[in-house]
């Protein structure tokens, strides 16, 4: 919930210091996602010798997304620039999207 709130707050202030509060607020969020999630991971492999490529398919099924999304993101942030540069409409459709994926993404895990 924390990230998604401040992936909207990011879409919404134009104060540099609010970003910055946020930054850390969204970073300490991730944070705690991230070494919880490699926690888990590494209790669930499935054998001890086969723990570095284990570890490797899981960090490629990390990183992967994020190599494809930065020329999609470059490509909206462009298009919605040309709209409105002085409100910086790109980066909150950017920000809005990314909240979106991630209250996407916690539906779909709690689902299951």
């Amino acid at each position: 919930a924390r990230v998604i709130s401040a992936c909207f707050s990011f879409s919404l202030t134009r104060s540099y210091s609010l970003d910055m509060f946020i930054g850390f607020s969204w970073g300490v969020g991730f944070g705690i996602f991230s070494a919880i999630d490699w926690a888990m991971a590494t209790d669930v492999l499935p054998s001890e010798d086969d723990f570095g490529k284990d570890m490797g398919v899981w960090t490629t099924a990390f990183v992967l997304p994020q190599v494809i999304a930065v020329p999609i993101a470059g490509h909206l942030l462009d298009s919605f620039q040309r709209y409105d540069r002085d409100e910086n409409m790109g980066y909150s459709v950017i920000f809005i999207l990314a909240a979106l994926y991630f209250l996407v993404v916690t539906i779909l895990i709690k689902l299951q």
